[in-house]
């Protein structure tokens, strides 16, 4: 019992001088820290400043601090009365260290600045919690392993964390802040004091560029191997941290964005409405860029396709139609005050950075004007928009530069152009008003494809060639009664296209050209004859020079390229029986004009009375009278009206004082022989054929069509389109000739129900609504 009592008396001692011997030490080296840290701060190096934003390293005014033992890290350090920051410019209570400036800690040396220091014998500080501070009172531990362990994936405090994470702290930043395998609260850290400098004490434009680069090589080095949300949390508040600096940089300056594919997610940003409300609050006209993606942006989830599809074209249109309308710009009156939030920091020592600005972009429905002309635009552009969407076009073609506005067509003129205008020039030949161009000409720089011109490769042909100054023929724009321009096309100089229109009947002036030309075709491929024809046309007609031009041009299409009926019908339907006898009283006037009538010539006009829907049994009456009528009488070309008084016919002049009727017996006889060979012509044209009985066909054909059609219409209603090469092989099946046919069915078509059937375009196209009706 005795020697247990000894043995806690022995160890109680022991205990005790311990204390007192750690007691001892520990104000032994508290001296001796203060000693070191007195000199090291009392004597700095007072180098002169160089330029922290260049690219060389600055090793001189390095404070050092802290430089104490392993013992010191088990104590906190108190009562020490220095200012660490003393000898740094620009710097605040807790001392931010500039970028390019060094500072030591303990035995470590972190370059390149960028952090806030606790002042090692300092009691004043913002916060004595905050995130961002380094406060050297603290103890810390240098073997701490930034990379190991450790794990500070929340937002902490360096005050609030082990003395490890300290140190492993420290070392990462010795270490020039590497991002492999980093822990991410220790960036997190470090981005809040990045935040306070930018956000709480405005730096200058050289430091936050500097602070950007450094935030920018966080976001990129990392070598992670695996996702780490919390990493991915810290790029997302990155970047938004970047674009602030950025318009800080910038002070808050607007870039405007008229490009509709390249505006950001936030309907209305900041910068946006601050732009819009200075532009409110000084009354100043609004730039067309500005009021354009304001447009955009009230717009956004209405807007239509072509602002998407075409948007260099949508500003050139909307700025031409923007100053036309409003001169240097809108004058925006209607805006309400309002508070924007600028940033949203993540330290919770910083309070949002928040600002006053006038607000006008919920306003727009008030400027209705603006709003028309951002509509007008993109209806303009709806049809070039669905055209490139369907070809991904990259650049401008011929034929989408037929669809563009006539406002901005000089923006965007295709590399084909320049050779389409030389194809034109070349073509005309001496003083020649009128030129013919092979489609196949035409095709090869229109269509790269080996496909058929259609009926819309037509009308935007004829837009670019009116944009370069010519016309051509058929222009189906105006009317024209065939789908597709055939083999060739006619053009002319279209210098007068601003001349109006007359009031006279187009139609009239469609078929009476067209059947002119078959008549001047069916007297004989020649010069004189054509010329003759078209001069009688030209004064049976009343038109202004464009017209002339026009019907000249549709003559001679028709008489060097499509000498066919096929399509003049539903034009002939809108003409009353008084125009349609006016019509052919002009034809039997220029086909008698010459004297000698063929047998073409008598063919073509019956084919003129069924088209024009007049009996044809007056032919023979209106024949004769033409080659029994004296041969110094005129030919009538136009019937006289009462205001034509100002050219009369003189009367036929009396051979001799003879008072009687003197009949010239040559004369006579050669009239006889003449009439003769009419009427033999004549009864060889309409000889009256033998009675056959019609074949027997299961369905009754009121259409004039013959079984072999009827079949083939009903095995081409099995489809909606059929390619042009099996049409022909479908023809052929039943013997018939693919274009006879196709001819044959529309006339059929035509003269029944006022349409085309068989739309030949690049394929065969049913019209579906007429085969029906054919086959019911």
């Amino acid at each position: 019992m005795i020697e247990i009592v000894v043995v806690v008396a022995v160890l109680i001692l022991c205990a005790v001088g311990f204390a007192i011997k750690r007691k001892y030490l520990a104000n032994q080296n508290k001296t001796t820290l203060f000693d070191q840290e007195s000199a090291a701060i009392d004597s700095p190096t007072k180098n002169q400043e160089s330029d922290l934003y260049s690219d060389k390293k600055i090793n001189s005014d390095v404070l050092e601090s802290d430089k104490v033992s392993n013992v010191a890290f088990s104590q906190e350090l108190t009562d020490f009365k220095i200012d660490c920051c003393s000898n740094f410019e620009d710097s605040t209570e807790d001392c931010w260290i500039l970028p390019g400036r060094d500072i030591v800690v303990g035995d470590r040396n972190i370059k390149s600045g960028m952090i806030y220091v606790k002042g090692l014998l300092s009691t004043k500080g913002k916060d004595e919690n905050s995130a961002e501070l380094i406060d050297l009172r603290l103890k810390r531990d240098p073997s701490g392993a930034y990379f190991k362990e450790y794990n500070l994936h929340s937002w902490r405090s360096y005050s609030n964390i082990s003395p490890k994470a300290r140190g492993a702290y420290i070392n990462w930043l010795a270490d020039g802040r590497p991002i492999d395998e980093v822990r991410v609260g220790y960036i997190n850290m470090f981005f809040s004091g990045l935040e306070r400098r930018v956000l709480g004490e405005k730096p200058k434009k050289n430091e936050l560029e500097s602070i950007a680069n450094e935030v920018k090589r966080l976001m990129s080095d990392c070598q992670y191997n695996t996702y780490i949300p919390e990493y991915d949390s810290f790029c997302n508040r990155a970047k938004k941290f970047l674009q602030y600096i950025k318009l800080e940089i910038n002070d808050w300056m607007h870039t405007t964005v008229i490009n509709y594919n390249h505006l950001g997610k936030e309907v209305f940003p900041v910068t946006f409405v601050m732009a819009l409300g200075r532009m409110v609050e000084d009354k100043k006209p609004l730039p067309w860029e500005l009021a354009l993606e304001w447009s955009f942006r009230y717009l956004k989830n209405r807007i239509r396709k072509p602002a998407k599809q075409c948007p260099s074209e949508l500003a050139l249109l909307f700025k031409k139609r923007y100053l036309d309308k409003f001169g240097e710009g809108l004058v925006v009156s209607q805006y309400e005050k309002r508070e924007v939030v600028l940033y949203y920091p993540v330290n919770p020592s910083i309070g949002n950075s928040v600002v006053q600005v006038s607000d006008a972009s919920n306003f727009l429905d008030t400027y209705t004007e603006l709003r028309l002309i951002i509509d007008s635009c993109l209806e303009q552009l709806d049809s070039l928009s669905r055209f490139k969407s369907k070809v991904k076009l990259s650049e401008h073609t011929l034929m989408s530069y037929a669809l563009l506005p006539h406002e901005i067509v000089c923006e965007f003129e295709p590399n084909d152009l320049n050779q389409l205008r030389h194809i034109c020039e070349i073509s005309f030949e001496d003083g020649a008003e009128i030129a013919n161009i092979s489609v196949d000409t035409i095709t090869d720089l229109w269509m790269p494809t080996d496909r058929r011109m259609s009926h819309t490769d037509s009308q935007l042909l004829a837009v670019v060639l009116d944009r370069i100054g010519y016309g051509m023929e058929p222009d189906v724009r105006y009317m024209r009664p065939l789908k597709t321009i055939g083999k060739g096309i006619c053009i002319f100089n279209n210098s007068n296209a601003h001349e109006a229109l007359s009031n006279m009947n187009f139609e009239l002036i469609l078929v009476v050209a067209h059947l002119s030309a078959l008549v001047a075709l069916a007297n004989g491929k020649n010069h004189h004859g054509k010329k003759y024809v078209l001069n009688q046309l030209k004064l049976f007609l009343s038109l202004n020079s464009t017209e002339e031009k026009r019907t000249t041009a549709y003559f001679e299409w028709v008489f060097e390229f499509s000498p066919s009926l096929t399509g003049l019908k539903p034009l002939v339907n809108k003409l009353d029986e008084s125009e349609r006898k006016k019509i052919l009283s002009f034809l039997l006037g220029i086909i008698g004009g010459d004297g000698i009538i063929h047998s073409d010539e008598i063919n073509m006009l019956e084919k003129a009375y069924k088209t024009l829907g007049l009996n044809s049994a007056g032919i023979q009456n209106s024949l004769h009278r033409l080659l029994t009528m004296n041969e110094g009488q005129p030919v009538v070309v136009k019937e006289a009206t009462s205001e034509d008084h100002n050219y009369s016919i003189p009367s036929v002049p009396i051979k001799g004082d003879h008072v009687g009727v003197e009949l010239d017996a040559e004369r006579l006889q050669a009239r006889q022989k003449q009439t003769l060979e009419v009427v033999r012509l004549l009864d060889e044209v309409f000889v009256a054929e033998e009675f056959k009985p019609e074949p027997y066909l299961e369905e009754p054909n009121l259409l004039g069509l013959d079984s072999l059609h009827m079949n083939l219409l009903r095995r081409l209603s099995e489809r909606d389109t059929w390619d042009y090469f099996t049409f022909e092989n479908i023809a052929g099946e039943y013997g018939l000739m693919p274009s006879g046919a196709l001819e044959t069915i529309n006339d059929a078509a035509l003269g029944y129900f006022d349409d085309e059937v068989l739309i030949d375009e690049e394929d065969v196209i049913i019209n579906r609504d007429v085969i029906e009706r054919m086959l019911s």
